[in-house]
């Protein structure tokens, strides 16, 4: 499926109104959600979800559902879309696609930090933390960390809720945590280096 961000791509593609096939209309709809056409991406949602559900096609549907909620999310919906992020939530943890699940919840925790629920913006932080700590995805806990960063800044210019300082401390002793492993890792790895250069 085209990235969604090509935007000169899609309206280079040639006479995409007269075609019918899926992608088409797939293309058609991110288009539809670019320009705010609101009314033609509704019923090209509709016609694609009723085809990847008569085709039990899950991880189609997740992306669907995900596309409505960014849609949601940029028309400020945010109920709404944080509603469709949790439909994908749980085709992701059914099919037990873990990097998708851990980018996705860091996805929610953006949006709660957006609107200034800070606490539920670190809780969907720790949990897509945990996934990527799990399956040592570097990539996401490196953007977990700048995450971090972002909304503890936004918090400290709010009156944020009671429960945040707590949830802070939690989720620097997890990267402290990991901080730590990785260094016991490095020095264990030289010694292991050190070793086998001695025995030569």
């Amino acid at each position: 499926i085209i990235a969604e961000n090509d935007l000169e791509t899609l309206n280079s593609l040639p006479n995409l109104k007269d075609h019918q096939t899926m992608d088409a209309k797939w293309y058609r709809m991110i288009l539809a959600k670019k320009q705010f056409q609101s009314e033609l991406f509704e019923q090209l949602y509709a016609e694609i979800e009723q085809r990847f559900k008569e085709q039990n096609d899950m991880d189609q549907l997740a992306k669907l559902f995900k596309t409505k909620a960014s849609y949601f999310e940029d028309a400020g919906k945010y109920q709404d879309a944080l509603d469709f992020y949790r439909k994908t939530e749980s085709i992701f943890v059914e099919k037990k696609m873990f990097a998708p699940l851990g980018w996705l919840l860091m996805e929610m925790g953006i949006l709660y930090k957006n609107i200034n629920r800070f606490s539920d913006s670190l809780d969907f932080h720790r949990r897509a933390w945990d996934i990527f700590i799990a399956h040592d995805l570097k990539e996401g806990i490196n953007q977990c960390r700048k995450n971090l960063e972002v909304t503890v800044s936004k918090a400290a210019h709010q009156n944020h809720d009671a429960t945040f300082d707590q949830r802070l401390n939690e989720y620097f002793s997890l990267i402290d945590q990991q901080k730590i492993d990785e260094l016991i890792h490095r020095i264990e790895s030289g010694i292991d280096i050190w070793r086998k250069n001695e025995s030569h």
